[in-house]
C-alpha cells in the first residue's frame, strides 16, 4: 500500500480591495498539498480575521460570523471536511492510487450536499409573498415604526417595477447589478441611496436564505464599488445670520420669533430639529439636557447666550 504525502491547512483567504487587505467576512479556505499538486477548497464559511485562530486553524471560541453562525458550528463543519478528505486519501492509498483534483472536489461537493434541504420551486408570486412575510416578522420582532414599514413598502414597489415576475434565482451577480442600474437610471437615485437599497435587499435575501426559501447565496459575495458623491454643505454666512437676527418680525407674526430661536439653537449646537424637540432644561444654569432616543444616550450642552 502506498503512502500519499499530504498537508491539509485551513486559513483565511488574502484578498485586497483598493490595495488594502480585507479583514472582515473573509472566506475560510482549505489548502491541500499532495503528490506535488495543490488544490484550494472553499469551506463555504466566512469569518472576520480578528475571530480566527491560525495556530489552531479554527474560529475562536464564542465567535460568530456575519450570518450568525457560531464557532462551534463552523469548526464542526471544518473538522468534518478535513476528515472526509483524509478518509478519501486512505481509501485511495489502500488501492495504491492517488486521487485526482476532480475526485477530491466531488467528495467535497457530496459532503456539502449531505442533508441539504430541497428547495421547492417558487411560483411567480412566491418572491413577493415571502417578502411580505419578511416585513411582517421583522416589524414585530424589531418593533418597526410606521415610517420603516412605509420604507419597505416603497422597496417592494421598486422590486415590482424592476420585474413583476421576480424569482430568487434572478438575483445572481448579474441580476443584482441590473437592479442597481435600474435604481440609478429609472429611479434617479444617488449612489448613497443605492447603497442603502442594496443593504435592504441583502438583508431580505439573507433572511430568506436562512429560512430555506431558496439556495441562492450570490448576495454574500456581491460587493460592488459604489462611490459616494461629495455632499453639498448648506450653511448660513455671518452676513445672513446677522440679517436674520436683526430682522424685525411683525407684531402679527410673533410666533416666528420662536422659530428663529430654534433655528439659531440648532446652528450653534449642531442638533437636528427632531433632537431639539426632545430637549429638556435642567435646574443647572449652565447646562441643557438632550435625550436622543434613537441613539439611546444623553448629552449635556453648555448654555450659550446669543445676543440679538
Amino acid at each position: 500500500m502506498i503512502q500519499i504525502k499530504r498537508n491539509l491547512i485551513f486559513s483565511l483567504e488574502k484578498r485586497k480591495k483598493d490595495g488594502v487587505l480585507i479583514t472582515e467576512n473573509t472566506p475560510i479556505r482549505l489548502r491541500i498539498n499532495f503528490g506535488g499538486s495543490r488544490l484550494d477548497i472553499q469551506s463555504g464559511y466566512r469569518i472576520d480575521n480578528s475571530k480566527w485562530n491560525q495556530d489552531k486553524e479554527q474560529v475562536k471560541n464564542g465567535a460568530f460570523n456575519k450570518l450568525g453562525q457560531s464557532s462551534a458550528s463552523i469548526n464542526s463543519r471544518l473538522l468534518e471536511l478535513k476528515v472526509t478528505i483524509q478518509d478519501l486519501f486512505h481509501e485511495y492509498e489502500s488501492q495504491d492510487k492517488i486521487p485526482t483534483k476532480e475526485q477530491i472536489r466531488q467528495a467535497v461537493n457530496e459532503l456539502k450536499n449531505k442533508g441539504k434541504v430541497n428547495i421547492k420551486k417558487s411560483d411567480k408570486n412566491s418572491f413577493f409573498e415571502i417578502f411580505d412575510q419578511f416585513v411582517n416578522e421583522s416589524s414585530r420582532l424589531n418593533n418597526w415604526s410606521i415610517a420603516t414599514k412605509n420604507k419597505f413598502a416603497v422597496i417592494k414597489n421598486h422590486l415590482t417595477n424592476f420585474n413583476p415576475q421576480l424569482k430568487f434565482e434572478d438575483f445572481d451577480e448579474s441580476g443584482l447589478t441590473d437592479y442597481l442600474i435600474h435604481l440609478r437610471k429609472e429611479k434617479k437615485m444617488r449612489n448613497s441611496t443605492i447603497k442603502k437599497q442594496l443593504g435592504f435587499i441583502k438583508w431580505f435575501l439573507r433572511w430568506s436564505f436562512e429560512k430555506k426559501h431558496h439556495n441562492n447565496d450570490a448576495y454574500q459575495s456581491f460587493r460592488p464599488k459604489i462611490k459616494d458623491a461629495n455632499k453639498t454643505v448648506i450653511f448660513l454666512t455671518e452676513e445672513e445670520k446677522a440679517k436674520l437676527l436683526n430682522y424685525e418680525i411683525p407684531s402679527t407674526k410673533k410666533y416666528l420669533e420662536r422659530v428663529r430661536d430654534i433655528l439659531f439653537f440648532t446652528c450653534y449646537t449642531g442638533l437636528r430639529y427632531s433632537d431639539v424637540q426632545k430637549t429638556a432644561i435642567l435646574s443647572h444654569p449652565q447646562r441643557i439636557k438632550v435625550s436622543i432616543a434613537r441613539r439611546m444616550k444623553l448629552s449635556h450642552l453648555q448654555r450659550a447666550k446669543v445676543s440679538h
